[in-house]
């Protein structure tokens, strides 16, 4: 069963406050018809963000030709990240300007940015500091890769995979309230609504919560190496106590204790952590979270 989303002419001009000419020329150019239609399911972040990147182009250039856009500071070079061949990331827009976020998408290579982001900024801590990413939702988008990654470690992967889904999808409505990222609401919703559609659409059977993991030649899921592991665990680990990835409001933590990083909710001693983790108890509470 397929859904659809419509995307009027009116949508646009109110939206991007384009004018009507304008905004006819876009919808020519996203569909043939009188409504863009994107289908929901297999295929849908590709759709969804052929289109957000369709959108984000017309829109900073009819901005441009209506002499919309005033004189302004120069682009972030920081936040100016050019993808790698296969990553389909999210069109944000901050200051005027429009950028492709470093994590927030499919296809990400997810080990070799976070490595190549270590080196740039020389060290683990500096480089997930939020000044560096357009929008919270760029590193919330690094957490649920990383989750994602992990997935194939838990007793049930197909667990996992919607544990980390509903969390992004949490904190993702949280952030649509949030001061700094309402300011452009599509920030959030361009990362948030292919995902909430995914995961819909998965609870639903009509498509496999493993679809986006990476496979072996053989079609089994294919499981991080040990350097892998260690390293997302230890992303995942500072952002968790940075805020990221928590789908509720938790409470504030002991001085000498630390979440777990795998995302079982419990807090523990950094010394005690990785037998934590090796527990039934961690087991369990990753299995049905």
């Amino acid at each position: 069963m397929s859904k659809t989303v419509q995307v009027s002419k009116q949508q646009l001009m109110k939206l991007y406050g384009l004018p009507e000419q304008n905004a006819a020329s876009l919808m020519n150019m996203l569909s043939d018809a009188a409504a863009a239609k994107v289908k929901v399911g297999r295929g849908l972040f590709s759709k969804a963000l052929d289109l957000a990147t369709k959108t984000a182009n017309v829109v900073q250039t009819s901005r441009e030709l209506t002499g919309k856009i005033a004189t302004r500071a120069p682009k972030n070079p920081d936040w100016d990240y050019k993808p790698k061949s296969g990553e389909n990331h999210a069109v944000v827009k901050r200051d005027g300007y429009f950028y492709r976020t470093k994590f927030a998408g499919p296809g990400t290579h997810l080990i070799d940015d976070i490595k190549e982001g270590i080196a740039k900024h020389g060290s683990l801590d500096e480089m997930i500091k939020p000044e560096h990413y357009v929008t919270k939702m760029d590193l919330e988008g690094l957490v649920h890769d990383i989750r994602y990654m992990l997935a194939p470690l838990f007793p049930d992967p197909k667990k996992a995979v919607l544990a980390a889904d509903e969390r992004f999808v949490e904190v993702g409505k949280r952030l649509l309230k949030d001061p700094v990222e309402a300011v452009e609401p599509l920030n959030v919703q361009g990362s948030l609504g292919p995902i909430l559609a995914k995961h819909l659409s998965d609870l639903a059977g009509t498509t496999d919560p493993l679809s986006f993991l990476d496979k072996n030649a053989d079609g089994t899921l294919k499981k991080p190496t040990e350097e892998e592991r260690k390293l997302g665990e230890e992303v995942l680990n500072k952002l968790s106590q940075k805020g990221y990835g928590i789908s509720k409001d938790r409470p504030e933590r002991p001085a000498d204790k630390i979440y777990c990083s795998l995302g079982c909710g419990r807090l523990v001693k950094p010394s005690y952590q990785s037998k934590h983790q090796e527990s039934k108890v961690c087991r369990q509470l990753r299995s049905i979270s």
